[in-house]
Parts: C-alpha cells; structure tokens; sequence
C-alpha cells in the first residue's frame, strides 16, 4: 500500500505556505499568494498570444490551463490556454495590447490557495484528479487580524 502525500499549509493574509512530504519521502515547498494566484515576468512576446516567462515552477504541461493571466500594471487579463515548462512558454486565449518585455503578471487560480498549494507540490493541472493526501491546514488570518 503507497503512503499518501503529507502536505500541511498555513493560509496567512498576504501568503500561503505549503511544505509536503512525497510518496518516497522527498520533500517540496510551495509559496503562493493567498489570493490564490503565482507571479513572474514576461521575459518575451513570442507573438500575439504568446510569451516566454521567467518562471522557475517545477510544473507539467499546461498546468495553468483555464488560470487567469493578469498583467499587474494595466489590469488587462486573459485566460491561460496552453503551458510549456520546457521553453517556457505561456499561450493565451486572445492578445493583450500592453504586453511588453520585463511586465510583470499573475497567474490566478479560480481554487482556493491551499488548493493551488497542494496542486503545485504534486504536479497536478486545475483539471487533474489530486492524489491522496493526507493534510494539515492552519491559518494566521483570524490571528492577524485580531492583532
């Protein structure tokens, strides 16, 4: 019998936290916004819908299929259709006018923080069945704000 995962997370006001232990005991982290959403910079626009990120996410193929890309300085948004790792290589639903080199954007999951979390440590896309997970969940929200 495999062992679940063991992810425990901590849903803060600004971050959330995720540190998990693998089937074979190897360890992973993630740190997401507890909006639910990744941010990075375009380093190129490829063509209309494209861009190559700069991107460190350790993630399959088209893991953030059905995000939605915002761009933080204009507030123009698309969806994510198609994800390459490898190059790596964004492809959105139609062109953003104000996309240029060095602009910085967020990838935003329509699941709660914890859930990208636990999608980012086991390599699972949006549409992809989790795998068995023993969790821990905590939150400094209602401490933070009592402070």
């Amino acid at each position: 019998m495999t062992p679940p995962w063991r992810i425990w997370i901590d849903t803060g006001g600004t971050f959330t936290d995720c540190l998990a232990l693998d089937r074979q005991g190897n360890l992973h982290r993630a740190k997401v916004l507890s909006t639910s959403a990744v941010r990075g910079r375009v380093v190129e626009r490829l063509g209309a819908e494209t861009l190559r990120l700069a991107a460190g996410w350790p993630v399959p193929e088209n893991f953030f299929r059905g995000f939605t890309f915002t761009l933080l300085d204009s507030g123009e948004s698309a969806t994510a259709t198609e994800y390459d790792p490898v190059r790596p290589c964004l492809v959105l639903d139609r062109p953003c006018s104000s996309i240029n080199a060095g602009a910085t954007f967020e990838l935003r999951s329509p699941e709660e923080a914890p859930l990208l979390a636990a999608r980012l440590v086991t390599g699972t896309p949006l549409l992809g069945e989790l795998p068995e997970i023993a969790m821990r969940l905590a939150t400094t929200r209602g401490t933070n704000a009592l402070l």
